[in-house]
């Protein structure tokens, strides 16, 4: 079994719990009304795999603050750059190739970051709010 370093596991305070929530929250929205209009506007049902890809990596973002985990910026700025490399050919062309490799490619990366995140992360006490 491989085991990472352990990190000290602090209880979250409510600030970081809210901004968690909310982050979810706006991830589900924002798959679900993009979806739609990907769907029923733009016509394009396959950029719907790489639109969440996009969006899950930006719900990452309020995280590293939060958290107290810079790692989390680094795997939102890994996953937006995926869903955009395979957002933009989709939009133009219907293109499932394109999409369904975005959503390879971001399986891998949360992969890695499962597996070498907490490897890079230094983290410092959380504070209580």
């Amino acid at each position: 079994m491989i085991r990472g370093p352990k990190i000290a596991h602090a209880v979250p305070g409510r600030d970081a719990i809210r901004t968690y929530g909310f982050a979810v929250l706006g991830m589900i929205a924002a798959i679900f009304v993009g979806a739609r209009v990907l769907d029923g506007v733009f016509d394009r049902p396959t950029a719907v795999l790489p639109w969440v890809v996009l969006v899950v990596g930006g719900h990452f973002l309020p995280f590293a603050g939060a958290f107290q985990l810079p790692i989390f910026r680094l795997l939102a700025i890994t996953l937006v750059v995926v869903g955009l490399a395979g957002l933009m050919p989709t939009l133009m062309k219907e293109n499932t190739t394109v999409a369904g490799w975005t959503g390879v490619v971001a399986g891998f990366v949360m992969l890695l970051f499962a597996v070498v995140g907490p490897r890079l992360s230094s983290r410092p006490p959380l504070r209580s709010s």
